[in-house]
């Protein structure tokens, strides 16, 4: 279980990429992360953002608009840094959702993410859970299961995916118990955004 400061934390990135007056925002808590990983390496102005991030300016000029406010990031010359509550925040997130794009992939040149707090789903009615969770936010392709004390355990999956499913764990260097979604990269955000609703949903009671 998190801490209930840790949970606030969280439970405000996902209020980010909620619908607001004027419409659905493009971004969603995976910018929010990646933005605080790159401004902890270098302070980055708008612009050069935007392009490390794949969004448009406004669309990060707002992101950036309500970091600040949730306290976040703040101004630092001609850039932006994170605050402490933003380092707290991106430590957090990476404690309980690592993303991966390098590892072998059942799906062709896609990403995985890895819930290690999380147990693997049991059978197939648990995975209709989590890949409920990724429909709704608009990812509809995705292998889902997960590791049993470094053991791939992956309900309904059959043939040559087992095998890359295989590489993957062991190129993750997954020892214990963890949940594991495989995506394509371009509904990577999207998925980071459904992750972390199961993550607050397990975790912050």
């Amino acid at each position: 279980m998190l801490g209930r400061s840790e949970c606030i934390l969280l439970k405000s990135v996902l209020e980010m990429a909620r619908p607001r007056k004027g419409g659905t925002p493009t971004f969603t808590a995976y910018h929010a992360a990646r933005a605080l990983d790159l401004l902890e390496g270098e302070r980055l102005g708008r612009q050069r953002l935007a392009r490390s991030l794949g969004l448009g300016e406004a669309s990060t000029r707002t992101l950036l608009e309500i970091m600040g406010e949730l306290g976040l990031v703040e101004k630092a010359g001609r850039g932006f840094q994170p605050t402490g509550r933003g380092r707290e925040l991106a430590r957090t997130l990476s404690r309980v959702i690592r993303v991966s794009t390098g590892t072998a992939n059942p799906i062709p040149g896609g990403a995985a993410i890895i819930l290690p707090n999380i147990d693997p789903p049991e059978d197939l009615t648990s995975v209709y859970k989590i890949r409920d969770y990724l429909v709704e936010e608009g990812c509809k392709v995705a292998v889902i299961g997960g590791t049993q004390q470094g053991r791939p355990v992956f309900p309904g999956v059959e043939g040559p995916p087992v095998t890359y499913i295989v590489e993957a764990v062991e190129d993750l260097g997954i020892t214990g118990s963890s949940t594991i979604i495989f995506v394509p990269r371009t509904c990577l955000p999207q998925a980071y955004n459904a992750a972390l609703r199961i993550v607050v949903e397990r975790l912050c009671k």
